[in-house]
């Protein structure tokens, strides 16, 4: 079977989610026993090489890439002038869409797209103005129309789709893989940390407050915050705010190797998100064998099950109990503990991905 791949989320400089799910899915679908041939379609006027030559060492794996600017290519895919992505990649017997996207094609391919979160449509205010448009632009109604089957990865997001319920299948994503960790220099000697956009949803601005608060309560705890991530939409706020903030500490976007060093050198990694359709940085914290603090909202109870301390993240007294249990005894599991997490492997993923893919086609 040879299956038509959407890569572009791999072009990103930082990856996010999407990216990661991605990449961590090519490569395990790439490493199954099965010589289905995958086609990664990629556009943009030049390619970062050097960041992709893992592509090129996969078994049945071929680069397709198409080199047009990609506001080109997307304005095209609006009036429907665009190169059909499997004719790019020189036919195909299925289109697997690893996320929401401009995807033209031949109207006889079938289409499998993975939906992570229904964001857009839960919670509207936490999209940027972009964001917004760009969701109007690729019209998500009609891609879940248009799909033959639709991979939700969780079942909180199955939930949201319930109008298509009849060719949802639930896949649940696994734990990334985190690289050997490199040193960074200059981390207070007693953190917690969070990872994550700096943006509303991830509720970042309340994670801060109770610190503050915390620290106002107990004015000789040594207990900082560590915030990992790219700067987001409405981000000026709260970095402004950072600035005048001795005790958190904002480090941007770092190497995964870089993360990894931080995250498991924490007393705890926060992750008070309002929503999440899955929710990666808690499953990079546990592997490392560092404790989890996240919200009972969304997708994060399923996920972690009983390896997580949970709040509710409109509370920021939970939040000020919990820092302060953290700052006198860090590193502690919850008493209920269990390691459910390590179910969670890639190798399942894409064998049940492939599945999909191939009740898509036969």
């Amino acid at each position: 079977m040879r299956i038509g791949i959407d890569g572009r989320s791999l072009l990103e400089t930082e990856p996010s989610g999407v990216s990661i799910y991605t990449a961590e899915l090519i490569r395990a679908l790439a490493q199954l026993p099965h010589a289905h041939e995958l086609k990664i379609f990629l556009s943009g006027a030049n390619l970062p090489t050097k960041r992709l030559a893992w592509l090129k060492t996969l078994p049945h794996t071929t680069i397709h890439h198409l080199r047009w600017p990609n506001k080109l290519f997307h304005c095209a895919a609006l009036f429907g002038l665009a190169p059909k992505i499997d004719m790019v990649c020189g036919g195909v017997d299925v289109l697997f869409a690893p996320n929401w996207h401009m995807l033209p094609r031949s109207v006889n391919v079938p289409l499998v797209l993975t939906v992570h979160d229904m964001a857009y449509t839960l919670y509207p205010q936490f999209l940027s103005w972009r964001r917004q448009l760009w969701h109007l632009a690729i019209r998500p109604a009609v891609v879940l129309r248009q799909a033959k089957k639709i991979i939700a990865v969780s079942q909180t997001t199955a939930a949201s789709l319930q109008a298509y319920a009849a060719k949802v299948t639930v896949v649940h994503s696994a734990v990334p893989s985190l690289p050997s960790a490199e040193p960074v220099l200059e981390l207070p000697q007693q953190y917690v940390v969070c990872v994550g956009t700096l943006e509303p949803r991830k509720n970042l601005m309340a994670l801060v407050a109770a610190l503050q608060r915390y620290r106002s309560n107990q004015p000789n705890s040594k207990l900082h915050l560590v915030l990992l991530g790219s700067s987001g939409w409405r981000s000026g706020k709260l970095r402004r705010q950072l600035q005048q903030d001795d005790f958190v500490h904002y480090f941007g976007y770092i190497t995964p190797g870089q993360k990894r060093f931080v995250i498991e050198r924490a007393a705890a990694l926060f992750y008070p998100s309002i929503y999440e359709g899955f929710g990666f940085p808690p499953l990079e914290a546990l592997a490392v064998g560092t404790p989890v603090v996240t919200s009972n909202t969304g997708a994060l109870p399923e996920v972690l099950g009983l390896s997580a301390w949970y709040c509710n993240p409109y509370s920021q007294q939970d939040l000020v109990t919990l820092l302060q249990m953290f700052a006198e005894r860090p590193r502690i599991n919850p008493p209920y503990y269990q390691s459910t997490w390590q179910s969670l492997h890639w190798q399942n993923t894409a064998a049940a991905t492939l599945r999909v893919l191939e009740q898509a086609v036969y």
